[in-house]
C-alpha cells in the first residue's frame, strides 16, 4: 500500500513545485506537459479535449 510506504513529510511541498512549474497562483486544476524533462506547456483551469490536443501539439518535437 502506497500510503504506508510514503509519509507526507517525504513528499515535496506541492505548492512550491507548482510555483516553479509556472502556477504562480497555486490554483487547481493546473496541467503541465513535459518534453525531455522540461516544461513545454502549462494550463491553469479546466482543460478541454481541444486544449489538451493543442498542448500535445505544442510539445511535440520539431522535425528537422
Amino acid at each position: 500500500d502506497w500510503s504506508s510506504d510514503v509519509c507526507s513529510s517525504d513528499l515535496p511541498d506541492v505548492a512550491a513545485v507548482m510555483r516553479r512549474a509556472g502556477n504562480r497562483q497555486g490554483a487547481l486544476p493546473f496541467t503541465l506537459a513535459l518534453r525531455n524533462g522540461a516544461v513545454c506547456a502549462t494550463h491553469l483551469g479546466e482543460l478541454s479535449d481541444e486544449a489538451l490536443a493543442a498542448m500535445q501539439t505544442q510539445c511535440m518535437p520539431v522535425s528537422p
